[in-house]
């Protein structure tokens, strides 16, 4: 088991969460299982997710997927995501 905690920057967090609510079976697909997702109080534009995972590899495939960063473009998306995997 493991967990994913991702960091990006938006430009607007209610456009972007429209956007990542519509891509939830993806995320399903890729074996992520949502434990929260928020916006940092100091910066609101400042995103984070935090998902468990099965299979890590898995995750990060999904979380480099060319598709995946044209939805997250649409969205808002302002920076390159950063993103940590923690072994359970």
């Amino acid at each position: 088991m493991a967990v994913v905690i991702v960091k990006h920057k938006v430009e607007n967090y209610k456009k972007w969460e429209g956007f990542y609510n519509d891509d939830v079976q993806r995320r399903q697909n890729a074996g992520l299982k949502e434990i929260v997702h928020g916006r940092n109080v100091d910066s609101p534009n400042e995103v984070y997710l935090i998902f468990e995972t099965d299979d890590a590899m898995k995750a990060r495939e999904f979380l480099r997927d060319p598709e995946l960063k044209e939805v997250m473009d649409e969205a808002g998306v302002l920076d390159k995501p950063e993103m940590i995997i923690l072994e359970k």
